[in-house]
């Protein structure tokens, strides 16, 4: 148990590089199997020591880049840079390549508003000015023809009723049949330009400009 300590200090001042008290050198002189034991501990630590030398230049040596490595370095970050730049410049059009679509998508929908918006009521104009102008010729013709009278030929003699009235009936039903559809047809485009209106200003354009 003893001797255990007294290794155990010797290993101490052995680790730390020191010299061994005059208490344990005398323990050495008087136990030769502790004795044995600090000769084996000597000799590990020499050669630890010696093969250590070794191992520092080698790794001091790998720890030594290459007299080239910078310049193939500088040299690949030089080239790197330029298709940087392009990949940057490509990615900028592609982020405004979309906005500017949808902004020309914009700006075509609300003309085709507009342009639906003012073409309406020309149509309507014509209708009506057809059925006015109709309904003048009728006015303008004979006062037995307007009155729906019986006309007597002289040479034949017999007698011809005026069928005015039948085709001005006619013809104002017709351009009312006609000016309905035309109606409903310009309602329903005007809204689906207006829903387009809407629906690309809330997906692309930002809630406060």
């Amino acid at each position: 148990m003893k001797c255990r300590l007294l290794r155990f200090r010797i290993s101490s001042r052995l680790d730390d590089g020191r010299s061994l008290p005059p208490p344990l050198e005398r323990h050495l002189a008087h136990c030769p199997e502790c004795a044995t034991w600090h000769r084996a501990q000597l000799s590990l630590i020499h050669r630890l020591r010696h093969s250590a030398l070794p191992a520092a230049a080698t790794a001091a040596a790998l720890a030594e880049p290459p007299s080239a490595l910078q310049a193939n370095v500088m040299r690949a970050i030089r080239q790197a840079q330029p298709s940087q730049q392009r990949l940057a410049g490509f990615s900028f059009f592609n982020s405004w390549l979309p906005a500017a679509g949808m902004t020309a998508a914009l700006l075509a929908a609300g003309a085709l508003v507009l342009t639906l918006n003012r073409k309406q009521p020309n149509g309507h104009a014509d209708i009506s000015q057809q059925t006015t102008e109709v309904q003048a010729g009728n006015s303008s013709t004979s006062p037995s023809a307007a009155a729906g009278t019986t006309q007597v030929s002289p040479s034949a003699g017999t007698a011809h009723e005026a069928p005015h009235d039948g085709r001005n009936h006619w013809i104002q039903t017709a351009a009312v049949s006609l000016d309905t559809p035309l109606r409903r047809e310009f309602a329903l485009l005007n809204e689906d330009a207006r829903s387009a209106v809407r629906a690309l200003r809330a997906s692309f354009l930002p809630a406060s400009l």
